[in-house]
């Protein structure tokens, strides 16, 4: 779940947005939108709700399940279905009040009676909504962020793609039919193996401490820099920023990023997340149904 913080800070960030979404007789055909990258690194796409309503929202790979702001709610028909505890990168629980709503829909590619929750923070922080990767779970999707787009794929587009593309396993956590989550492994050095979260929602890339040594990062050291932060629960923790030489895929070392800014997070419940600094420039295609993350950057095929 992201921070009430990291989505105040994006609205003074963003910019007036231009969309351009294509037609319903699309569906068939491979549908592109348009993504806009935040200077806070967030991804905005443009969403339709309940057929009408239109609303620009963060597309969070890692935010588990729909999110709308009472605003979006009140101007629209719901059902009440109860609560839903969502679980945070640090463990704490989050309850959100969950409701049936009519669709949700990205330029065609479109979720009929999703499930949807509420948070506070976005209408606090004037966000219309989070899009999750429910609306993808059947769907193989392109995240080019080359040329600032998402993809929904065709069968024979996703075929070419695996031809000519490397691809790893993705892995997924689908809780109870309401929230989904996907997960890949990482190498941080060549013996280091980090089951990480893909949450394009965060800007950065968070590890859990634990990690640290094995990865070669002292805490004591000169140009690591350690702080307590409060977590949104009011949960305090030490984390620690440092440079992380190296981050890759495993079994994709041509995925690497070198010196990477790192978050090092006491007591995560994962190795770590991986966010929005792995695939800025690059294009992977997520193919959720067919477990599998491929690399789509020529120079990654390597």
């Amino acid at each position: 779940m992201n921070e009430t913080a990291r989505l105040l800070i994006m609205m003074v960030l963003l910019a007036p947005i231009a969309w351009s979404c294509g037609t319903e007789e699309e569906k068939a055909e491979v549908i592109t939108c348009p993504v806009v990258v935040t200077k806070g690194g967030h991804l905005m796409v443009e969403a339709t709700v309940s057929g009408s309503v239109k609303s620009r929202f963060i597309f969070d790979t890692g935010g588990g399940i729909h999110i709308i702001s009472s605003a979006i709610l009140n101007q629209i028909a719901s059902t009440p279905r109860g609560t839903f505890t969502a679980i945070r990168h640090t463990g704490e629980p989050v309850e959100l009040e969950t409701f049936d709503i009519e669709s949700i829909e990205l330029n065609g590619i479109r979720e009929e009676n999703p499930i949807v929750a509420t948070w506070p923070a976005l209408d606090a922080a004037g966000i219309d909504g989070i899009l999750s990767l429910k609306l993808f779970e059947d769907r193989p999707f392109t995240l080019d962020l080359i040329n600032k787009v998402i993809i929904c794929e065709t069968p024979e587009s996703l075929t070419s793609i695996a031809e000519k593309g490397k691809s790893v396993p993705l892995k997924t956590s689908d809780d109870r039919g309401i929230s989904l989550d996907i997960f890949a492994d990482f190498t941080g050095t060549e013996s280091v193996r980090l089951e990480c979260i893909i949450d394009t929602g965060s800007p950065g890339t968070i590890i859990d401490a634990r990690h640290m040594a094995e990865l070669g990062i002292n805490p004591d050291a000169e140009g690591v820099q350690k702080r307590e932060r409060e977590e949104i629960t009011g949960t305090t923790r030490t984390e620690y920023l440092a440079a992380l030489p190296s981050l890759s895929l495993r079994d994709l070392p041509g995925s690497a990023i070198n010196d990477i800014q790192t978050v090092f997070k006491e007591k995560m419940i994962y190795d770590g997340l991986v966010g929005m600094d792995f695939f800025i420039d690059r294009s992977f295609t997520f193919d959720i149904p067919g477990r599998r993350l491929i690399s789509n950057t020529d120079a990654e095929q390597d």
